[in-house]
C-alpha cells in the first residue's frame, strides 16, 4: 500500500464528515429561521384576526366591545420572534392599543362606582331631602335624584364613548401596521421557500 492511497483513505472520510456536518448545520440554521418566520406570521395573523373581530363586533353591536383586553398584543410582546429595532412601530402601536383598553377598563370601573354612589344617595335620602324630593315631584316632572342619576349616566356614557373612539383610532393604526408587516413577512417566506427549492434541486 503506497502513501497516496493511504492519504486518500484517511482524508476522504474526514472531508466527507466535515462536509456533512457543515451541510447539516446550515440546514438546521435555515430550518430555525423558517420556523421563526412561520411563528411570527402566525402571531401577526392572530393579531389581525382579533383586530378585525373587535372592529366588526363593535360595528354590529353599536359601540360595545367583545373584550376588555387586547390578548394577541400580550402574545406579541412576549414573543421572541419580534425584533425591537425592526418592529419598533408595531410594538409602539401595540402598547398604545393596550393602553387604550386599560383606559376603557378604568372608565368602566370609575363609571360603575360613580353611578353606585349617586344611586346610594337616591335610595337613602335624609329627612329634609325626602321632603324636598316630595315637593319637587309635585311641582316638576323630574326630581333632583332622577336628574342626578340621568346626569351621572350621561356622563359615564360620554366618557365610555370617548374611550371607545380612542380605541378605534389605535386599532385602525395597528391594523394597518400589522397588514404591512404580514405582507412583508409572507413575501419573505415565499422567497425563502423558492431559494430552498432551488438549492435542493440544483
Amino acid at each position: 500500500m503506497d502513501w497516496y492511497s493511504m492519504f486518500v483513505g484517511i482524508t476522504m472520510p474526514l472531508i466527507a464528515l466535515w462536509l456533512g456536518a457543515k451541510l447539516t448545520r446550515k440546514f438546521n440554521r435555515d430550518e430555525s429561521i423558517r420556523n421563526e418566520l412561520n411563528q411570527r406570521i402566525k402571531i401577526l395573523q392572530v393579531m389581525k384576526q382579533e383586530l378585525l373581530m373587535n372592529k366588526s363586533y363593535r360595528e354590529q353591536q353599536k359601540g360595545s366591545y367583545r373584550s376588555r383586553r387586547f390578548l394577541s398584543g400580550l402574545m406579541l410582546l412576549n414573543s421572541s420572534e419580534i425584533d425591537a429595532e425592526n418592529d419598533a412601530d408595531l410594538i409602539a402601536k401595540t402598547f398604545e392599543l393596550m393602553r387604550q383598553f386599560d383606559n376603557l377598563q378604568i372608565a368602566i370601573q370609575s363609571g360603575e362606582s360613580h353611578l353606585s354612589s349617586v344611586v346610594t344617595k337616591v335610595i337613602n335620602p335624609g329627612i329634609f331631602e325626602s321632603l324636598r324630593y316630595g315637593i319637587e315631584s309635585l311641582l316638576t316632572k323630574k326630581t333632583t335624584p332622577e336628574i342626578a342619576v340621568d346626569a351621572a349616566h350621561d356622563n359615564v356614557v360620554k366618557i365610555l364613548q370617548e374611550s371607545a373612539l380612542e380605541i378605534d383610532k389605535a386599532c385602525n393604526e395597528l391594523l394597518e401596521c400589522v397588514e404591512k408587516k404580514l405582507e412583508t413577512d409572507l413575501k419573505r417566506k415565499n422567497k425563502k421557500k423558492m431559494l430552498f427549492l432551488f438549492r435542493f434541486f440544483v
